[in-house]
């Protein structure tokens, strides 16, 4: 995934969040809500570095199938690391923007907490689905080079150059042939391309090359 793509992704997580930051803000402390989009935009600031450390978690340990009790330890025990990381994070911007040392606990620890645990959920299921889908994708694009690799290796492309060139000569001299010709490459394109068996019967083989060696006789 490219830079540009990677910085996008991420704004766009966060700007929900800070949508839903600035109004529980506005509405519980009665603040502006020009404030509030600051105090908002700090806390997504502090949440989001440590959140690409999630992003990394996510890559480098994969969602197990099936679940295993260590891999929610882990996460669990990440969640409450990720909740003190936001209370430090949070303050230290606070402490540059006063410039003094502060610590800010909001509306509580507790509070900060359980807002720092629901942000690690968010980040972390976000980011496994993301990864899913990288998967997925990654599967079908492998599964489409595949499928062109064994019609490469069925039809080589300087036996279809030839026939079509063949069809060409043929069209102003012998149309009926031409016609034939063009026909039974159609046929023959067909049959690789269309069929996704793995296993083919021997009597289907076998008229597939007679295709083939009817189109390299004209």
């Amino acid at each position: 995934m490219s830079r540009r793509a990677t910085w996008l992704r991420f704004l766009i997580a966060w700007l929900p969040a800070w949508g839903l930051f600035t109004g529980i803000i506005a509405t519980v402390h009665q603040a502006t809500w020009a404030a509030s989009a600051g105090i908002a935009l700090r806390m997504i600031v502090a949440a989001s570095f440590p959140g690409i450390v999630v992003e990394l978690v996510a890559e480098r340990k994969p969602w197990p199938r099936p679940m295993r009790a260590r891999f929610v330890a882990m996460h669990a025990l990440l969640s409450v690391v990720y909740a003190i990381t936001l209370v430090l994070c949070n303050s230290l911007i606070e402490s540059v923007l006063r410039r003094h040392m502060v610590i800010v606990l909001g509306p509580g620890l507790g509070a900060y907490f359980i807002v720092g645990i629901w942000l690690y959920i968010m980040i972390a299921g976000v980011s496994y689905t993301i990864l899913a889908i990288d998967r997925v994708a990654r599967a079908e694009a492998n599964a489409a080079r595949a499928q062109l690799a064994a019609l490469r290796s069925q039809l080589n492309p300087h036996f279809l150059f030839n026939a079509l060139h063949t069809v060409v000569q043929l069209i102003p001299r012998e149309p009926k042939l031409a016609a034939q010709a063009a026909e039974q490459l159609a046929g023959l394109l067909r049959g690789a391309i269309e069929e996704d068996r793995d296993l083919v019967t021997v009597s289907e083989e076998w008229a597939f090359v007679e295709r083939y060696l009817d189109i390299e006789r004209i």
